[in-house]
């Protein structure tokens, strides 16, 4: 999850400045996926790729809350039904 939204986080906001430019007008300044990566990069810096990039990674941490729980009630649930159940 983390790794995947690193490395697409400048996709994203390509991809997000690309659809922006299509609601305001008939102007573009991002054409291409590279040249407005090269365009960005140059203006903005590097920095300008990863906006956005805090809530995306805040949008991972139910996996490390969600994992952690499931696995803790699946091992109770299974230790309460074999005392429930004792094999005779």
């Amino acid at each position: 999850g983390t790794v995947t939204t690193l490395a697409t986080s400048p996709f994203w906001v390509v991809k997000t400045r690309m659809q922006n430019e299509l609601a305001v007008g008939p102007l573009r300044e991002y054409t291409s996926l590279w040249s407005s990566l090269r365009r960005i990069y140059a203006q903005e810096g590097i920095a300008a790729l990863y906006r956005g990039l805090a809530p995306s990674l805040l949008g991972l941490l139910h996996v490390g809350i969600q994992f952690p729980v499931y696995e803790e009630l699946k091992r109770r649930t299974e230790s309460f039904e074999a005392s429930s159940n004792p094999v005779s």
